[in-house]
């Protein structure tokens, strides 16, 4: 794994524009028909609608994860006009990090992160996107400009019970004002301030270019040891068909001791955090194997999917484990295909040998 090492960056005057964002019950709402446009112009090209009730998820599909496009102007007119009352989120752009701290109702999110600071120095001053504010002073999504290779990401939480999760261009998403919390019922606003909450202003939005640089320290304790790689990817129909080719019967010697060992994998990052990474690339491994001939896919799933599920202590848990097979499978069915079953032939030489 490269190591992180940031960059220098110009300091910019700042907007001072402030705005009225008192929420009431019973008023009705259009976060996103309000100000979609504004964030874009602002410089927040991966605007999305996000559901204002329930588990939050985005509506529009195609824009989240590795292999999401920002709406263009005539998409981002036709999503205002499809859910004028719907949340924003912010999909992250690649250089721009999201530290998402939770120390409400029990959670350990402030100690984690006074602890993590006495050992790698306080994070900057920035800009918070939270609900909770001013009552809770810590809690909220806190971002920075952290500029990384195409190769690089970030994990996506500090541990079971640490309270903090890591929000990046593939992984969730920041929602924002004029957004209305989906059980407090209380609206988003954007502050300004510091992660021990001694210093805070309530500010308007801010430009992308504003935020602080992530210390190199942080960026180097954030960096998950797996690297992203970029690889071509089959249409849904030929996933379809491979899947239906490779799937059924036992598993193979291979692929039963493979999805044992990345079950393993998914257990111990349930304790000791980066589930998102671990859980995508054991899906990948075992499709991969699939595509090399190895026999029992569904069979081979089956069992790293019973240990992700009972991690139980993430949201949209299924949701997670459906896009996690979707991208393995589809990575896997675009590689050359081996049509015999490697095992019996490693069995036949040992035999003949």
């Amino acid at each position: 794994m490269t190591k992180y090492t940031g960059r220098d960056d110009e300091s910019k005057d700042r907007n001072t524009n402030s705005f009225k964002r008192n929420a009431k019950r019973g008023v009705k709402r259009y976060p996103f028909r309000d100000a979609a446009w504004q964030y874009r112009e602002l410089g927040w090209t991966g605007t999305i609608p996000v559901t204002r009730r329930g588990t939050k998820a985005p509506l529009a599909p195609g824009i989240t994860g590795h292999k999401g496009v920002d709406p263009n102007y005539d998409e981002l007119e036709a999503l205002v006009k499809e859910f004028p009352s719907a949340n924003i989120g912010l999909r992250l752009p690649w250089d721009i990090v999201g530290i998402d701290i939770d120390a409400y109702d029990g959670r350990q999110g402030a100690q984690t992160i006074a602890t993590i600071s006495e050992r790698l120095g306080p994070l900057p001053q920035t800009w918070k996107s939270t609900s909770r504010m001013p009552g809770d002073k810590i809690s909220g999504i806190y971002l920075f400009h952290a500029p990384r290779s195409m190769q690089q990401v970030w994990v996506t939480d500090l541990g079971p019970g640490s309270g903090v999760e890591i929000a990046q261009y593939h992984h969730r998403f920041a929602t924002v004002w004029p957004s209305i919390h989906n059980s407090t019922g209380r609206m988003y606003n954007w502050w300004e301030g510091t992660t021990d909450g001694s210093i805070w202003f309530d500010v308007g939005i801010p430009y992308p270019e504003w935020l602080p640089m992530l210390p190199v320290k942080w960026g180097n304790f954030l960096l998950s040891r797996h690297e992203y790689v970029v690889q071509s990817e089959a249409a849904s129909e030929e996933v379809r068909k491979w899947y239906q080719r490779v799937a059924g019967g036992a598993m193979c010697t291979f692929m039963s001791a493979a999805s044992e060992r990345e079950a393993g994998k998914i257990r111990a990052a349930g304790i000791l955090g980066g589930l998102h990474d671990t859980l995508i690339a054991a899906v990948t491994h075992l499709c991969t194997n699939a595509a090399e001939g190895h026999k029992g896919l569904d069979v081979a799933l089956s069992v790293i999917e019973d240990a992700f599920i009972v991690s139980g202590r993430r949201r949209n848990l299924r949701s997670e484990w459906n896009g996690a097979v979707n991208s393995g499978m589809s990575k896997a069915a675009a590689l050359r295909q081996e049509s015999v079953d490697v095992c019996s032939l490693s069995s036949n030489w040992r035999r003949t040998s």
